[in-house]
């Protein structure tokens, strides 16, 4: 949790803002933002109000094998960027997909999904603008600010399923008789 000091981009007010939350729990106002004090945020949030989301981003499976070689590239320009765990469980997936590598890449977000052992069967997905009047994609991919990296991560959802499947596979086995061989010591702290 960091509390940070800022300066409303319309008031120009000083405040705190929380990252961690924001409300009396936390000692700042509540409905504040990065960019503006609770009181500016407030009255954004109320005008906009009317205005319905049009577009968000959604993930899309693109064809494309000539970008797949690019992101490879940048794999190996930044290695994981998790701080050098190698894979570590993270992205909880509800798909059937092992790996999921998440790659920023000029300004858009990819991600390469494929099953354990198969790295040569790679299937691309980009984020594109997803209309929600229209309800479908646009030709547009979203626009990120991220700088380039690179990150790869088990499904976690998966592997959960997977780990919960065995379980219910495995026959009940009976335990054997206990042998009395457990190390135990009572200790009499009244001497």
């Amino acid at each position: 949790m960091q509390h940070c000091i800022l300066r409303c981009r319309h008031c120009n007010k000083e405040y705190t803002y929380c990252t961690y939350g924001n409300g009396p729990e936390y000692g700042t106002e509540e409905g504040c933002s990065r960019e503006y004090c609770a009181e500016c945020q407030k009255a954004i949030d109320k005008a906009l109000e009317p205005i319905k989301k049009k577009f968000e981003p959604r993930l899309k499976e693109i064809n494309d094998p000539e970008l797949l070689e690019k992101l490879n590239l940048l794999k190996e320009l930044h290695p994981d960027d998790n701080g050098g765990l190698g894979i570590c469980i993270y992205e909880p997936e509800n798909s059937d997909y092992d790996i999921i590598e998440t790659y920023y890449y000029s300004g858009r977000k990819y991600k390469v999904k494929y099953y354990d052992g198969h790295e040569g069967d790679k299937h691309l997905f980009a984020y594109a603008e997803y209309d929600l009047i229209n309800k479908c994609f646009t030709d547009k991919l979203w626009r990120y600010k991220e700088t380039d990296s690179y990150r790869r991560e088990r499904n976690f959802c998966k592997d959960m399923a997977d780990s919960f499947r065995m379980l219910s596979l495995s026959a009940a086995q009976k335990l054997p008789q206990p042998t009395g061989e457990i190390f135990w010591m009572n200790f009499d702290f009244n001497k």
